[in-house]
C-alpha cells in the first residue's frame, strides 16, 4: 500500500515497473493510475494497492505475475513534492 498527499500540480502518474525499471506491459493489465484516473481520499490524499489481484480498491495496481520490481511517481509543475509511504498489508481471502 502506498499513500501520499497529492500537492497542486498540472499533472502526476504511478507505474508499476520490472526489475530493470521498465514499464509492465499496459496494453494487457492496469499498471499505471494518474490524476485523470485515481480516485482520492475524501482528505485529498491518495492510496495506491499493489497486489496480485484486485482486493476491490479503487487504486489497485495488478503486479502482472513479478514478484519484485520498481515504481515511478512523477509530479509534474508541482507546489511541493511530497513524499510518498508504503506499507505490506496481509489481504485477506473472504
Amino acid at each position: 500500500m502506498i499513500e501520499t498527499e497529492v500537492p497542486d500540480c498540472e499533472y502526476f502518474n504511478f507505474v508499476l515497473q520490472n526489475f530493470w525499471v521498465e514499464s509492465l506491459d499496459y496494453h494487457r493489465t492496469n499498471i499505471y493510475i494518474n490524476d485523470h484516473t485515481a480516485e482520492l481520499n475524501d482528505d485529498g490524499t491518495l492510496t495506491i494497492v499493489v497486489a496480485v489481484k484486485d482486493p476491490g480498491h479503487g487504486n489497485w495496481i495488478d503486479t502482472d505475475g513479478h514478484r519484485e520490481g520498481t515504481f515511478a511517481m512523477r509530479w509534474i509543475k508541482a507546489d511541493s513534492h511530497p513524499i510518498p509511504t508504503s506499507k505490506v498489508v496481509k489481504v485477506i481471502d473472504e
